[in-house]
């Protein structure tokens, strides 16, 4: 069952700002890490409950009209199951922009790249949501509806229950 592959337990938030710079290729980022608690649903095994760790990552600066590349990571706190092959999970998650900035956007690529040790948590990573920088201010960034699909072919789709934490935050200037 996808769930039990994915299933966390809650965590603390983590909170990392970086310093600022001007965006370029080695730029400081803004990384956060929150417990979102979702309400997911698979087929055939109905409904449930779960938390997982969401870490957004984003450059400190943007000019206007660039990019604003935002890198998603999701984390269970639940042991991994064993021998689960690497790639064999496959992901998207949404992004939502706040602050001056507007939108959603789905960050997909999510997998899981390597096999996680016996008694390890299970990670998810690869994705990325771009969103253009169309307003100076500060932009912030949350996440939204988490799904999977594993290579059994069940669809988890997970819904955050209530409104998330900022993960990420860009300066347009």
């Amino acid at each position: 069952m996808l769930r039990t592959t994915i299933a966390a337990v809650a965590g603390a938030a983590t909170l990392a700002l970086v310093g600022a710079a001007p965006a370029q290729a080695d730029s400081p980022r803004t990384t956060v890490a929150v417990d979102v608690e979702y309400h997911c649903v698979e087929e055939p095994y109905g409904e449930a409950d779960a938390n997982f760790i969401i870490t957004l990552t984003a450059p400190y600066h943007v000019r206007p009209g660039g990019s604003i590349h935002v890198d998603a990571q999701v984390t269970t706190h639940s042991p991994a199951p064993e021998g689960l092959p690497p790639n064999s999970l496959n992901g998207a998650i949404q992004v939502v922009a706040g602050g001056s900035g507007s939108g959603t956007v789905t960050a997909t690529g999510l997998t899981n790249p390597v096999v996680p040790p016996a008694g390890d948590p299970l990670t998810l990573s690869g994705a990325r949501a771009t969103f253009t920088a169309d307003a100076k201010g500060l932009w912030t960034f949350r996440p939204g509806v988490f799904e999977t699909i594993n290579a059994q072919n069940e669809h988890l789709v997970c819904t955050p229950r209530g409104t998330t934490q900022v993960a990420a935050l860009t300066v347009v200037i």
